[in-house]
């Protein structure tokens, strides 16, 4: 990445008393604002409830078997729970546009439940496309009855209960009680498939050994053939089952649909449903050596699969080297992105144990700047922080559509009124579709150094244009680049006394904390050695210059310069990747599985316009 900053100039937004009706997004003005201020604060009573079952699974005294007692291993073995509740409720969805009334009595999940849906959305690329390939997530909702109106209407998600009727037909559906807590003490097994003999078997998500479903370890014999079955068989299946579905056979195609296409391959910036592209990428792949040999003619196609998994051994990583051999260029970022999506038998392209995990440190910012509070946002005045909130959004949306090239990250206010936007996964794509000029996904993992160095150029960008006050200040971390939108920046505003809707309301430290960097799908780099060293030296260099910088700071109190009010807001804001927390993803012996050999250091969305090349 060079040093220069992404080009970028800002259509300027006159001061108002109200908060405006349109804004201004590349050459166009969008007809209402993307999301409302009211939306926001129903998202935050959603995070709320979040943190707060949280705490509660943390806090419980449990008598499960094998239970770890480290506490954020007991929240993920929850959410491994979670998943399993949320495939087996996505099966039972119908219209997804009922009124809402009628949808919350027939289809309304727990809150366990709901918060895998909730991340799930959030990663919209992976989301899109898994809508199109996967016929049960269809009956989702993503227009209405989504999740910001579901809490809309039933209030409080964490006090609320269902009808009998609800509750008796979500237990006849997914075969555990609607009560998260309920499940939890009872949920243990899941059925699988050995990858050899077909068999279904169930497999505990927890045992002594430490090779539970849910644990870093997982393994089993098949007590049918012998095999012994691993996460990365079961996801050579379902990549091998993928593979063979082929697009050029009508029958096939009408029964599968986009499901015909590989993960990873249907989705781009421009093109949701880019089938030459899905198409070319399968084609190359099965002319891969091991692959062009089979012959197919006159086979069923329910016995294709096997004869793919007899030639990659029944293994992943023999799986991706041969897909490899049939890409140009050895397959590139592309075939990253679709192994990316083949790591177990689930059929969601992204590991949502993870996604939660990851959401689960935004989740916690927000809690910790107090925006989460029942009674944060409840005066007039106070909906004023979310009115800029919503206002700012626009103007990084309006960035981003200036610099298309450009890896952006937004400031915590900014990324809650991102993910608002995406929970209506239809309209949030057609939105920037129309505005931005393309698809803007949301990265789900940055490596901890690019994520710096885009917010520095993020920074710049933003402070490019004289009326805008600065997004942060720059330094070498995001701790260092804490995005206050100070009233000073106004005295670059002669004609405007008075603050812009894209300045802070007051200089309350309490509402100048949304303006910190979002930093939460922020990950250590990991996989090597190598790469492990090089993030611990940068993480010890930053360290070093954030330690000196607030020493010259407090001398700088000492002596006048510096206002200590000032100061002291920057004493308890953790520096984001100082510190990788592991997200405990078959990474720890005996302990929760999570989103594969990830770790997390804190909590930023960050856009990523997706440019996969066509091999």
């Amino acid at each position: 990445m060079t040093d220069r900053p992404p080009s970028y100039s800002r259509h300027e937004l006159p001061p108002l008393p109200n908060f405006p009706e349109s804004f201004r997004i590349g050459s166009l003005a969008t007809p209402q604002p993307l999301v409302q201020p009211q939306q926001l604060k129903v998202h935050l009573r959603l995070l709320q409830a979040f943190w707060e079952l949280r705490i509660a699974v943390e806090e419980k005294q449990w008598e499960v078997p094998h239970l770890p007692a480290v506490k954020d291993l007991q929240w993920a073995w929850f959410v491994n729970l979670a998943v399993e509740r949320f495939e087996r409720w996505i099966a039972t969805l119908g219209d997804p546009n009922e009124p809402i009334e009628i949808w919350v009595e027939k289809f309304m999940p727990p809150l366990d439940v709901l918060m895998v849906w909730h991340s799930y959305s959030l990663n919209p690329g992976w989301y899109s496309e898994d809508r199109d390939r996967f016929k049960p997530l269809q009956n989702l909702p993503v227009s209405q009855n989504t999740p910001i109106e579901l809490v809309s209407y039933i209030g409080n998600p964490l006090s609320f209960q269902p009808s009998p009727t609800r509750a008796a037909s979500w237990f006849e559906a997914t075969g555990t009680p609607f009560d998260p807590f309920g499940s939890a003490s009872q949920l243990n097994l899941r059925t699988i498939r050995c990858p050899k003999c077909d068999k279904s078997l169930t497999t505990e998500f927890l045992d002594a050994s430490g090779t539970g479903y849910a644990q870093r370890n997982f393994k089993q014999s098949c007590n049918g053939c012998r095999h012994e079955i691993t996460k990365d068989s079961l996801a050579a299946v379902k990549f091998a089952r993928d593979l063979s579905l082929d697009h050029r056979e009508d029958l096939l195609t009408s029964e599968h649909g986009y499901g015909m296409f590989l993960a990873g391959t249907l989705y781009t910036e421009t093109d949701a449903q880019d089938i030459k592209r899905a198409m070319l990428a399968k084609s190359n792949i099965m002319e891969a050596p091991k692959l062009k040999m089979l012959d197919f003619r006159g086979v069923l196609p329910e016995l294709r699969p096997k004869a793919i998994l007899k030639a990659i051994d029944y293994k992943i990583e023999i799986a991706r080297a041969t897909a490899a051999r049939g890409m140009k260029t050895g397959g590139g970022r592309l075939l990253m992105r679709i192994m990316s999506a083949y790591v177990d038998d689930r059929p969601f392209s992204i590991e949502l144990v993870g996604a939660v995990l990851r959401q689960g440190t935004f989740v916690k910012k927000m809690h910790d700047i107090g925006w989460t509070d029942p009674y944060f946002f409840n005066s007039t005045s106070d909906m004023v922080t979310l009115q800029h909130s919503v206002a700012r959004y626009h103007a990084f949306l309006d960035l981003i559509s200036a610099s298309p090239g450009a890896f952006s990250v937004p400031t915590l206010d900014i990324d809650l009124a991102w993910h608002t936007h995406q929970l209506y996964a239809v309209r949030y794509a057609q939105e920037c579709k129309s505005f931005v000029g393309r698809y803007v996904d949301h990265d789900d993992k940055v490596e901890e150094n690019r994520l710096a160095m885009a917010f520095d150029l993020t920074c710049r960008a933003w402070k490019a244009d004289r009326h805008l006050s600065s997004l942060s200040l720059l330094g070498d971390t995001i701790g260092q680049k804490l995005a206050r939108l100070r009233t000073s920046t106004l005295s670059r505003l002669p004609s405007s006394p008075n603050p812009t809707h894209f300045c802070p309301p007051t200089n309350e430290p309490f509402l100048l904390s949304g303006t910190h960097p979002s930093d939460h799908n922020a990950v250590y780099l990991g996989g090597s050695k190598a790469n492990e060293k090089l993030s611990d030296v940068n993480r010890h260099i930053r360290s070093a210059k954030v330690k000196k910088r607030r020493e010259r700071d407090a001398e700088w109190v000492r002596k006048g310069k510096l206002d200590e009010q000032r100061y002291m807001r920057g004493e308890g804001h953790a520096m984001a990747f100082l510190v990788p927390v592991p997200i405990y993803a078959y990474g720890m012996a005996g302990c929760i599985g999570g989103c594969g050999s990830v770790f997390t250091a804190g909590a930023c969305a960050v856009v990523s316009l997706i440019r996969l090349s066509r091999d």
